[in-house]
């Protein structure tokens, strides 16, 4: 039975150890070994932050730590100075104990050194793109406002000049030019999703059916069809 768990254990590519309440380890799969073997002969047994991170006591926010007090699984990125790679470092407590009445803990390490590079380039480019997404609504903006001007000044200056169609042309307009002005905005604001933290709430789907032709004039002409779709869709 042991060998079968050996052999489930080796089969990951990453650390996974047994360590017992006081950082000693007592089970190493073969990912560990390999990484740790060269610099520690001695693995089981050892003192799991003088094994793996070459210190003589528990470092800074360890799970192993807060699992112990706290009894439960324990999860976090931590960041290795000496080489200057990122690791996830999880903590699962198991049913089992040691001969002398020790708890064991599963524990897991990862090196997300490279998933922590790609964010941060992620997020460069997300800043690069809401600075691009600004410059852009800024200058869409300008037009905007000359068009709302210049029709607003037309229809002020030739009100009685100005037969039926005329006036509706420049309603319309005024209607499609602020509705541009929307969209622009709503550009923005999707620029920004990736820093706004997500708030979740509770709300009437019926009541947002029916709101959204007034919101999205562009839905108008199809109402009848949403509206026959989302009942059927929350029934």
């Amino acid at each position: 039975m042991q060998m079968e768990i050996m052999e489930i254990l080796d089969a990951f590519p990453f650390y996974v150890m047994l360590v017992d309440g006081e950082h000693k380890i007592l089970l190493a799969n073969k990912a560990a070994k390999q990484h740790l073997g060269t610099r520690h002969r001695k693995i089981i047994g050892g003192y799991c932050p003088k094994v793996v991170h070459g210190i003589d006591g528990s470092i800074h926010g360890c799970p192993l730590k807060e699992a112990v007090e706290e009894g439960h699984a324990v999860e976090k990125e931590l960041f290795d100075g000496p080489s200057g790679r990122w690791f996830h470092s999880a903590i699962y407590p198991i049913e089992c104990k040691t001969e002398d009445g020790k708890r064991i803990f599963l524990h897991t390490i990862k090196d997300i050194t490279e998933k922590k590079r790609m964010e941060e380039q992620l997020e460069e480019k997300n800043k690069e793109l809401e600075n691009i997404v600004y410059a852009a609504t800024h200058d869409l903006r300008a037009p905007l406002v000359s068009i709302e001007g210049y029709v607003s000044l037309v229809a002020r200056e030739n009100r009685k000049k100005l037969d039926g169609n005329a006036a509706h042309y420049l309603e319309r307009i005024g209607e499609n030019t602020k509705q541009m002005e929307g969209l622009i905005q709503d550009l923005l604001e999707l620029s920004r999703m990736g820093r706004i933290p997500l708030k979740f709430e509770t709300c009437d789907a019926g009541t947002l059916i029916d709101e959204a032709p007034v919101s999205y004039t562009h839905l108008r002409a199809h109402e009848t069809s949403l509206h026959l779709v989302c009942r059927l869709l929350l029934e």
